[in-house]
């Protein structure tokens, strides 16, 4: 829902647009070893091309391979992607904010098929990141009542601070389904597509209990992007020499053990897969 507010100080007028849709927040593992290692024109360069990737997502041509284990699905959804998918997204630092555009709403799109561009899309980002700079993002696809203010960039609501709590949980490089997502999608083809299940999901220590109520209380299971699929091999060795090189010894650990974790996931699936 669009509306104007005006302010009650300087009487300006301000566009805020309500949305109620799927939205991915992740952030980017190894961010800050790489600001400090980095030269400023090497960072232009990564976020040039970052937002470059982002702004050409054009669905119809997006996430073949999600699809390969069942074709037949594709097919069905594929004559309904829309010419150009119109994504938005908000980059601050490390963390990025991914969503769609509310004129999707006014297509025949429903909310199924929202997400599951959503979820391609955030696909092909953490492939990306793992290609071309060795990076790992972990994140949450949420859904839930947010606001956003454009000019100037701003995005808020439950929605935001819901993503940014299944995020933190996690210990490792991936993307998760929040529980609710996945009690709503229950049935659908996305979750047997685009999403497996991972019984093994990395949860911090201090989360776990919080995790599991919420997984009881939607009846799900948790479910994580399959991004095994768009990625056929993947070079550890730059990932953890990163990680080795930072001083700490107890953040090394750390660091190295989501590195761990994701190899882990990635292995088992390309063996799953074969």
């Amino acid at each position: 829902m669009k509306e104007t507010w005006a302010s009650p100080l300087t009487k300006k007028r301000y566009h805020f647009d309500t949305k109620e849709t799927p939205i991915m927040m992740c952030d980017i593992l190894g961010f800050k070893n790489l600001v400090l290692d980095s030269d400023i024109s090497d960072l232009k360069n990564i976020f040039i091309s970052l937002i470059d990737g982002l702004s050409a997502i054009n669905q119809k041509n997006l996430g073949r391979k999600y699809f390969t284990d069942l074709p037949s699905v594709f097919e069905k959804l594929e004559g309904q992607f829309p010419e150009s998918y119109n994504l938005k997204y908000t980059i601050v630092s490390d963390t990025i904010l991914i969503y769609p555009d509310l004129e999707l709403r006014q297509t025949p799109l429903n909310s199924e098929m929202e997400l599951l561009m959503l979820s391609v899309a955030s696909g092909e980002l953490f492939a990306f990141l793992l290609k071309n700079y060795s990076l790992l993002i972990r994140g949450t696809i949420h859904c839930g009542e947010y606001c956003e203010i454009d000019p100037p960039k701003v995005v808020f609501g439950k929605a935001i601070i819901g993503a940014y709590e299944y995020e933190t949980m996690q210990n490792w490089g991936g993307i998760l389904l929040s529980p609710s997502l996945c009690e709503k999608n229950r049935g659908s083809p996305i979750l047997i597509t685009v999403f497996t299940e991972y019984l093994d999901l990395p949860i911090k220590s201090a989360y776990k209990e919080k995790f599991e109520k919420e997984c009881l209380s939607h009846s799900s299971l948790p479910h994580v992007l399959n991004w095994t699929k768009t990625v056929d091999t993947v070079d550890w060795t730059p990932i953890y020499d990163r990680a080795k090189k930072i001083e700490n010894l107890d953040l090394r650990e750390k660091v190295i053990k989501k590195i761990d974790e994701t190899k882990k996931f990635f292995e088992g699936k390309k063996r799953i897969s074969l």
